[in-house]
């Protein structure tokens, strides 16, 4: 997984701009007393639908229903960015972690599989979306009252397990009230990376990609350039406003707003630049040395010269990861 998110983000040009955004959004088990519930859900639905995303939501719905909605993110083209949101209850074993559906009686670890939605699956398909996936996992408080909980089988136990999101991939734990909240607010703020839109949330926990080098929305540009004298200077701001968040997503909305601007092709040569600059790249990864060393190691197993097993990217280990994708000749 790690090899072949490296691949993508090194080897391909950033030509997703036209894919869609898609947001899943499930919930279950609330009663009169949860601010949340159902309400929350909507809102937060209503909020992604605001910020273009093509979204699909149920509550309280059953396990092969989930399935069905989890699956619209598994179309031929993956979305640029996805969201999922499982607000409700949760179990763990082991390395493991479940998401309970609605109306589940008592799973154990003998049928767990077969009865809830497993994270690791979820978070594998968001990773079809790597460095524009957030999924967002809200969990009942130990407060809940006794008549709400799901009895659980043997071998397993209530509550989010440990979780390691594949590359690529932000998950963001808390409350259902706080999880529903930030889904509605912070996630839709535009031009901001998702530790930027965690500043002050001291409620929620995050794992995985966290690079502040990449915004997850980009800033809403106006269709078409103001007229007027103050036009130029509009412009040239709008520009130094791309330069300074210096991302691919500030460079389209300035040649969104002024295709044929001033600076269009200077924000071009600064798009191509990404795509051919392995440092950026590699930056936004957000790798750690020992997964720089775990990528080598892959490498070296299958054949391709890396230069050394030091967790550094020089020229080796990048033309090595490139020519991973070169179709053999036989």
């Amino acid at each position: 997984m790690r090899l072949s998110l490296l691949f993508a983000c090194a080897c391909m040009a950033a030509s997703a701009a036209g894919a869609e955004n898609r947001a899943v959004l499930l919930g279950a088990g609330s009663d009169a007393r949860d601010e949340t519930g159902s309400a929350g859900i909507s809102a937060a639905a209503e909020a992604l639908e605001g910020a273009g995303f093509k979204v699909v939501s149920a509550f309280d719905s059953e396990i092969e229903a989930s399935r069905e909605l989890l699956g619209s993110l598994l179309s031929e083209d993956a979305p640029e960015r996805s969201v999922i949101l499982l607000s409700g209850r949760f179990a763990h074993a082991g390395g493991a972690s479940w998401y309970l559906p609605g109306g589940l009686d008592a799973p154990s670890l003998a049928d767990v599989d077969g009865a809830a939605l497993s994270l690791g699956t979820v978070m594998e398909i968001a990773a079809r979306s790597p460095g524009g996936a957030v999924v967002l996992l809200g969990a009942r408080t130990h407060d809940t009252p006794e008549d709400e909980r799901v009895a659980l089988g043997t071998g397993v136990t209530a509550g989010l397990g440990r979780l390691e999101p594949p590359q690529g991939v932000t998950v963001i734990t808390g409350t259902i009230p706080d999880i529903a909240d930030f889904a509605g607010t912070r996630l839709v703020e535009r031009g901001r990376s998702v530790p930027e839109m965690l500043e002050g949330a001291s409620a929620l926990d995050a794992y995985g990609f966290r690079s502040p080098l990449v915004t997850f929305l980009p800033r809403e540009v106006s269709a078409t350039p103001d007229a007027g004298d103050g036009a130029a200077e509009r412009e040239r701001e709008a520009w130094q406003e791309s330069r300074e968040t210096d991302t691919i997503e500030a460079y389209r909305a300035y040649l969104e707003e002024y295709p044929d601007g001033a600076f269009a092709d200077e924000a071009r040569a600064a798009i191509d630049g990404f795509a051919r600059d392995p440092e950026r790249i590699e930056a936004a990864l957000d790798l750690s040395s020992d997964a720089r060393q775990r990528i080598q190691r892959d490498l070296v197993l299958m054949g391709y010269e890396t230069r050394g097993v030091d967790g550094i990217f020089g020229p080796g280990s990048r033309s090595a990861v490139c020519r991973t994708a070169r179709p053999s000749v036989s």
